[in-house]
């Protein structure tokens, strides 16, 4: 017999047999035997890695019923069924790595495993952990190294490691003992990460690798990082897709066109400022600030944890300054921007919605900053300028010895790429007329 059983369910349960055993559908050959006496007691059964022959493992007993034994006549726990569960994953992760923990106290890197609520755990991260995680455990290890790497990486970064974590390391690995957790197991990964999301490989590696670092260095007992000697095969990715003037000409006409006026106004923010498209879309209006009695646009929390800072000057004033306007000088200029998104769920649908219009093959919001740095560098700006227009950091001996930030160069540049985008909007109006 297979259900799902509850607490409420445990409690009621009686039979006149000498005993009657029901499966939990959550924890597959485990659930409660209850016998004619009132005992109610845990269990597993499952075939040994070590030996091969079927062997029936009991956890604990419900408090519902009375003190049990196991077959060896061990004392045995009270547990809850929620305890009971995570004992299980416990054990099946020790299984999945060829150990039989029969006839020893369950334990997770040489301790009895200790439960850490998800109440206890930093509010982001509670969403990943939503039962809490197991101490010594690769789930605990994240669990510890994503706290301390919010305070030390960009926004951005610490979001998109958040979102690896949850997505591709704790659904394998989350309940698996760090003292089992080996090469083999990282190659494994790869192997599968390799198949689903080639390009996916380096940013679930540099994941796990990061966590391990951290952990020999502030946690006891892990004194070795399993990512080291994996390499990753997968040739690094390049994406080269810009829009050659033709191209910016459809671009100029399709946005009149879009189904959606904000997202037209962030991709041509997006274009005239060379900014990323989440950075576009994060937009407020207390972001526009004065330095120096200049009036810049300050995006903050960048992905090399440096603000960028963009001059308000021709269509990037245009766009920011009316939509400040509009929304009275506070708030999101486009939308209210989750940051666990690369950009809004209707910027996605503005983003089908351009393809379908322009009919521009295989185009990307991210290929509008490769644009306009192609064209930048076309219009004869150096390159240390044009860089810096994209806010990439400078070559570490550059950064230590050249401290300008060539801001009045980067206003020309600007100057110039907005007065070639004014010339193509212009060709794409008359055109359309």
């Amino acid at each position: 017999m297979s259900e799902k059983l509850t607490e409420k369910r445990i409690r009621s349960l009686r039979t006149h047999l000498p005993q009657i055993e029901i499966l939990h559908s959550l924890t597959p050959a485990a659930g409660i035997r209850v016998t004619r006496d009132g005992r109610k007691t845990f269990f597993l059964i499952y075939r040994s890695p070590e030996t091969g022959k079927q062997k029936r493992h009991s956890f604990g007993y419900h408090t519902s019923g009375r003190k049990g034994r196991g077959r060896a006549a061990e004392p045995l726990s009270p547990l809850t069924l929620q305890e009971f569960e995570r004992a299980y994953e416990v054990f099946r992760g020790e299984l999945a790595k060829g150990r039989d923990p029969k006839g020893t106290p369950l334990q997770v890197d040489g301790l009895a495993p200790k439960w850490i609520a998800a109440e206890s755990l930093p509010e982001d991260l509670r969403p990943l952990f939503p039962e809490g995680a197991i101490q010594g455990t690769v789930g605990a290890l994240l669990v510890a190294y994503l706290t301390q790497a919010k305070t030390q990486l960009a926004t951005r970064t610490y979001i998109s490691y958040r979102r690896v974590a949850k997505a591709e390391l704790l659904p394998r690995f989350g309940k698996v003992p760090i003292s089992l957790f080996t090469e083999e197991d990282v190659q494994a990964l790869l192997t599968a990460i390799t198949k689903k999301a080639p390009q996916m490989v380096r940013e679930v590696k540099k994941v796990l690798s990061s966590a391990f670092t951290y952990g020999k260095a502030h946690i006891p007992g892990i004194k070795v990082n399993p990512c080291l000697a994996v390499p990753v095969t997968v040739p690094k990715g390049t994406r080269e897709r810009w829009l050659p003037d033709e191209e910016l000409i459809t671009f100029f006409q399709t946005l009149p066109t879009m189904d959606n006026p904000k997202a037209a106004d962030c991709y041509l923010l997006m274009l005239s400022s060379l900014c990323r498209p989440g950075e576009a879309a994060s937009a407020r209006a207390e972001d526009l600030i004065l330095i120096n009695g200049e009036r810049v646009w300050r995006i903050p929390d960048t992905k090399n944890g440096r603000d960028f800072l963009i001059p308000l000057q021709g269509p990037v004033a245009e766009i920011l300054l009316r939509r400040s306007l509009q929304v009275g000088g506070k708030g999101p200029l486009f939308w209210n921007y989750n940051a666990d998104r690369d950009y809004p769920e209707a910027l996605k649908k503005a983003n089908r919605n351009f393809r379908e219009l322009s009919a521009l093959e295989d185009v990307r919001p991210h290929d509008w900053r490769r644009t306009g740095r192609t064209h930048i560098s076309s219009l004869g700006v150096r390159e240390e300028v044009a860089e810096a227009a994209m806010n990439h950091c400078k070559e570490d001996l550059k950064r230590t010895y050249n401290l300008w930030e060539f801001w009045p160069e980067r206003k020309e540049a600007l100057r110039l790429w907005h007065e070639k985008i004014e010339r193509l909007r212009a060709e794409a109006m008359t055109r359309a007329a």
